[in-house]
């Protein structure tokens, strides 16, 4: 899959929200299209979990896919893209692993999730979210995240700026 340069908003509800509120609107984004953010004020998990990220400091981002794929394969799909992260989080020097059926774990602390979601109508389209902690601190890991949570910053002291972790 080809990725378009992304389209960042300074913030945003969520980015899956957007890009299905935009593709149900009858906007036509290509296969690719990314739109991205640092500040997301109602990010989404699977089932009724919550995404929190904190301002300015951690990586939220959505992809379009245009794919025939089953329901049933969504959770494939979320493995994909959760093994490229574990590849981008390597070379940040992180050792980190999937965690079926949408996470990115280091030990057993979460550091991402994935969230694919299909849209109405035809051809068929799936948006893709990701969340990725980059700059939480151990005091909001432990009082603000409702499970074992972890960062770039916890794991290893340094903050890449979100765009470069997303260029990654």
């Amino acid at each position: 899959m080809e990725f378009a340069s992304p389209e960042w908003i300074d913030r945003v509800t969520s980015t899956n929200t957007v890009l299905i509120d935009r593709l149900n609107g009858d906007e036509q984004l290509t296969s690719g299209y990314v739109l991205a953010t640092t500040d997301q004020t109602a990010g989404r998990g699977r089932g009724q979990h919550r995404w929190t990220s904190q301002p300015g400091r951690d990586l939220c981002v959505s992809f379009v896919l245009r794919a025939q794929i089953e329901p049933s394969h969504l959770c494939s799909l979320s493995m994909a893209f959760a093994l490229g992260i574990v590849a981008c989080l390597e070379k940040f020097g992180i050792k980190a692993q999937t965690k079926w059926p949408n996470d990115v774990v280091v030990g057993d602390r979460k550091i991402s999730g994935i969230l694919p979601e299909l849209t109405r109508g035809s051809p068929q389209t799936i948006v893709i979210g990701m969340g990725i902690n980059i700059g939480m601190s151990t005091t909001e890991a432990e009082t603000q995240i409702d499970q074992p949570a972890t960062s770039l910053f916890m794991e290893t002291g340094k903050t890449p700026m979100p765009s470069e972790l997303l260029a990654t």
